[in-house]
């Protein structure tokens, strides 16, 4: 698939994101998962599994996935369909802090500070694959820049953010946007990056398209209950892991595991999508000074 091929699905896919979104599908959202959790059937995703290299298929595949995928580490039918979720274990007394303070301290602090540089590394191998990297870097309360290269649904792709006092521009290598900066900018992506991933935010610029929720509404939409300590992943020894469980407007979507380093910043997430087709698994890696 070519580069604006990848855009154009992209940009479709935020189209259909929105009503997965409305106030009227909750009641269907509400209907798939007891679907799905009484057959674990998939019956959603059915049209994945039969997801190769036409543009349909790749469409209807992010209409249904992306939504879910770039928001959090999937898991459609609930706990027992995660058990290969690296770090699945739980981990009681790991440390003197509760987890979900850990986790909050993680966020006040990516916010406080004055000057931070994230470089990341994300992968994901299986039904959807990508493969991009870059880096994340906030100064002083304002100024940002999000940048990244490598390849999002098989074509090409290389995407920017900078945000300066008042104003933003973005987008990918053939579309751009521009305009005020929305005062919740900072936020939106912080809180993205810990809550959701940063693949989410990465997939919007894919798509020519801002943060998300950068009106200040971003802690409301996504949330994290459940928050506990689990046994350290072998890619990042020594590191303190935290499960939980990630709300999207009031509705459960799945769950995740953060691993922080020593100061309690971020080095590896990881990820796991299943469907009748296979698997996907997500990998970001984070390098923080």
């Amino acid at each position: 698939m070519t580069g604006s091929g990848v855009e154009e699905s992209a940009k479709q896919v935020e189209q259909d994101a929105g009503t997965l979104y409305h106030p009227d599908a909750a009641g269907f959202l509400r209907q798939e998962n007891a679907r799905c959790e009484a057959s674990c059937s998939f019956s959603t995703f059915h049209r994945l599994g039969r997801m190769k290299t036409s543009v349909e298929d790749w469409r209807a595949f992010q209409r249904w996935l992306i939504p879910f995928v770039t928001i959090l580490a999937l898991t459609v039918c609930g706990p027992d369909a995660n058990d290969s979720v690296p770090g699945r274990e739980m981990y009681q007394a790991f440390s003197p802090m509760e987890a979900d303070e850990a986790f909050g301290r993680l966020e006040e602090k990516l916010l406080a500070l004055q000057r931070v540089e994230v470089r990341y590394h994300i992968t994901s191998q299986g039904a959807f694959a990508a493969d991009l990297e870059g880096a994340l870097r906030l100064e002083g309360e304002h100024d940002l820049s999000l940048t990244g290269h490598g390849t999002f649904g098989g074509g090409p792709a290389s995407v920017h953010l900078t945000a300066a006092p008042g104003w933003m521009t973005g987008g990918n290598q053939n579309e751009a946007f521009e305009g005020p900066a929305p005062a919740g900018l900072r936020e939106a992506v912080v809180v993205g990056l810990t809550r959701m991933g940063l693949l989410h935010n990465l997939a919007r610029l894919v798509a020519g398209a801002p943060p998300d929720r950068a009106d200040g509404t971003v802690r409301e939409w996504v949330e994290v209950r459940e928050v506990d300590w689990v046994v350290s992943a072998g890619e990042a020894p020594g590191a303190r892991g935290i499960h939980f469980q990630i709300w999207v407007a009031g509705q459960p979507a799945g769950e995740a595991a953060l691993w922080l380093d020593e100061r309690g910043l971020p080095v590896l997430r990881e990820q796991v999508v299943r469907f009748p087709g296979g698997e996907m698994r997500v990998t970001e890696r984070y390098e923080v000074e």
